[in-house]
């Protein structure tokens, strides 16, 4: 026996589902706007605008916090230093490492080769890691692989993109590791008492980033770092963490020449597990020229038989900007460690 669904029936329904499409309340659908919300960096941009130039550095990161803690998309913002790190409403993170660069950027250096082997033959038995050298140039670096090679080392110095994520995941491994970057202090969640120390790589940040990396972003493992209006991959102790056992680091001396890689012990310490012998950074900010001084005069000294830790006593801030910095160069783990 076959029904026949009333005529008035049907153009009710039909009604009903016209009401449902086009008025998102009958539905219970959100009425919010859908359009597309500014991009981080244009909040970032926007915030800036607000700051007043005319004023101390501390004062103006100090007053561009303020303005970025009022946001309306901006959940949580800490500064530490010179670094600022944001944490957005959707839970991404921004880690603004150094504010503005841009007065020592090298457009000439664009054009060197990625990667130098200064001695043929062999394995790596040194790393020398330049991420920035567009920015800083390479005269330290060329000087430590010179020392390094006449100590016996078979040096390896690779500079700007060269120095990508997956290196970092894969080759990370050598006798002497040295990393002349830019770092900075991650507060992932300060309820739960969760802040690392993160180091820039090479390797630009885009859109793309977070899809191209899924495991890695994920699970923490890398954040955006942002130096000027440059956007980079930084990673943090996690990634160590995960892609290096205990022994990889075997007897290592890791030098960290940057700012914060030991503002606390999260990065030092996870190299220490992995095997390094010593790690060794700047405990605060840090002048790009002191940093590239210091680093060469920690290698010749180390050529003179000095250990890692007469050595940080003997540097100590390297100059009267880190002093002002509350910034000295320190050690984690055995600090006799010389010079094979």
């Amino acid at each position: 026996m076959t029904s026949h669904f009333p005529t008035s029936c049907t153009i009710l329904l039909l009604i009903v589902c016209y009401i449902s499409i086009v008025n998102p309340l009958s539905t219970g659908f959100s009425t919010e706007d859908n359009s597309p919300s500014p991009s981080y960096h244009t909040i970032l941009k926007t915030c800036r605008e607000h700051v007043s130039l005319q004023q101390p550095n501390h004062a103006y990161l100090r007053e561009y916090v303020d303005v970025l803690r009022e946001h309306e998309q901006i959940q949580n913002v800490s500064l530490h230093g010179t670094c600022i790190s944001v944490e957005f409403n959707d839970g991404y993170y921004i880690i603004l490492l150094e504010i503005d660069n841009e007065p020592f950027f090298n457009r000439e250096s664009l054009y060197e080769p990625a990667i130098f082997y200064l001695q043929d033959g062999g394995d790596d038995t040194a790393l020398v890691l330049h991420p920035f050298r567009d920015v800083y140039g390479s005269r330290q670096c060329r000087i430590i692989t010179r020392i390094l090679k006449t100590h016996g080392y078979n040096p390896r110095y690779m500079v700007n993109d060269a120095v990508d994520l997956r290196f970092i995941e894969q080759n990370l491994s050598a006798e002497i590791i040295y990393m002349n970057t830019h770092a900075g202090y991650w507060d992932i969640n300060r309820t739960l008492g969760l802040e690392t120390v993160v180091i820039a790589t090479g390797e630009e940040w885009t859109n793309d980033t977070p899809s191209t990396y899924a495991f890695e972003y994920s699970h923490h493992f890398i954040v955006e770092g942002m130096i000027g209006k440059r956007s980079v991959i930084a990673f943090t102790p996690e990634l160590i963490e995960y892609y290096y056992n205990e022994s990889a680091f075997n007897n290592s001396l890791v030098f960290m020449a940057t700012c914060d890689a030991l503002h606390d012990a999260s990065m030092a310490s996870i190299f220490i597990s992995k095997g390094a012998a010593v790690y060794m950074g700047w405990t605060r900010d840090t002048i790009f020229w002191t940093n590239n001084l210091a680093s060469i005069w920690v290698f010749r000294l180390l050529s003179l038989g000095l250990s890692i830790e007469q050595i940080c006593q003997i540097i100590g801030s390297g100059g009267v900007y880190n002093t002002l910095f509350r910034s000295t160069l320190s050690f984690m783990g055995d600090g006799s460690f010389r010079f094979c």
